[in-house]
């Protein structure tokens, strides 16, 4: 069984603030609450082809940077 980042809980809390409780998120949310470009974007996270991601996987995708 898997286990969760160390902080993964903290920044899924965080980012439900921040999109006000969404849990799927558009591409144009995500970039214009991180300032970045769209394309800056589809590389760093894990959207799909219709340009969707729910917030677990953002948060997950967060995580894996640091």
């Amino acid at each position: 069984m898997a286990r969760e980042k160390e902080h993964y809980r903290d920044v899924l809390a965080h980012l439900l603030e921040l999109f006000c409780g969404k849990i799927v998120l558009r591409i144009g949310e995500v970039c214009k609450q991180f300032k970045i470009t769209a394309r800056m974007a589809r590389s760093r996270f894990s959207f799909d082809k219709g340009g969707y991601i729910n917030i677990y996987q953002l948060a997950r995708d967060l995580l894996k940077e640091q």
